[in-house]
């Protein structure tokens, strides 16, 4: 029966999705000038396991960068770097899933893949807002050696800090813990009072007539892996990286029939409903120094 519900659930997010796809590509042989916040609809239903050419037209100016861009670059930056064996990255689909959709099962199986409470760093790659079919982009950090969740968006906001994404990361990390404890048998519950929220108040920030919340959150995943801090990178570069992804054989996409556990879906169940919501206490300050001297 799990299997079944399984491959029913990716066969509806399949077929909407290349229905949308093929919309669109009618779309762009129209008017292959206009900009891609049509093109956005695709962001909505990031299951797939194929890179389309016009996936590069999104990487022009004034254009939304596609999801399928924005996670194989990561997944390069993270792969070509000698730290690699150190950061975990979530890519934006599952997050989607599981924040969106409410799909939780399918996070609690992505993350015990990896034991990843053993790494320094997680990335998590977020449309900050795709029910109202927003293609803004940020970065959730977790820095887990120091006990500190960050988000950093190229268009900050004082008056939400973001304040639904850090309640969703906080729910990753106890989700985290919690397969922790049922893969040891013992109690492996965190106190939040230990760990810091931050809002980047020194995020790099786009000029809003270019579209480069994507660019912004690849430069700002970039920043985290070399442990820089520059914003000296435009679409050429992130072109580059794109084109060296697929050169490696980077797919943008997981099958999800191919993500497995030991947990049945009475467990995973389980494992959600221990995990709480928190009230949260952000902090809006900068993180250069942090960054660098990791």
């Amino acid at each position: 029966m799990s299997n079944f519900k399984s491959l029913l659930i990716q066969f509806c997010l399949l077929i909407t999705y290349h229905s949308i796809n093929a919309s669109r590509r009618w779309s762009s042989r129209r008017n292959p000038g206009q900009s891609s916040r049509r093109n956005s609809e695709v962001l909505r239903l990031p299951i797939s396991n194929t890179l389309e050419p016009e996936d590069v037209y999104t990487l022009q100016p004034s254009c939304d960068i596609k999801w399928s861009i924005i996670d194989n670059s990561i997944r390069y930056l993270i792969g070509s770097n000698e730290n690699k064996d150190n950061i975990f990255y979530i890519p934006s689909y599952i997050y989607y899933a599981y924040s969106y959709l409410k799909l939780d099962n399918i996070l609690v199986k992505f993350i015990s893949e990896a034991n990843v409470l053993n790494k320094h760093i997680i990335l998590v790659s977020i449309n900050s807002n795709p029910e109202i079919n927003s293609t803004q982009w940020i970065l959730g950090v977790f820095y887990l050696k120091l006990h500190k969740i960050i988000i950093l968006d190229s268009n900050i906001n004082r008056n939400t800090l973001q304040r639904h994404h850090f309640k969703n990361l906080v729910k990753i990390l106890r989700l985290s813990y919690r397969i922790l404890s049922y893969s040891s048998g013992e109690d492996n519950n965190i106190d939040l009072d230990d760990w810091q929220l931050i809002y980047a108040s020194d995020a790099f920030q786009q000029n809003m007539a270019t579209w480069d919340s994507g660019l912004y959150t690849c430069i700002h995943a970039n920043c985290i892996i070399q442990k820089i801090f520059s914003m000296n990178f435009n679409r050429e570069w992130l072109r580059q990286i794109y084109d060296a992804s697929l050169s490696c054989g980077i797919q943008s996409g997981y099958d999800l029939e191919l993500i497995k556990n030991n947990m049945s879906d009475e467990e995973i169940q389980q494992i959600i409903e221990e995990v709480c919501d928190d009230e949260l206490s952000i902090k809006f300050i900068t993180i250069q120094n942090l960054i660098m001297n990791q």
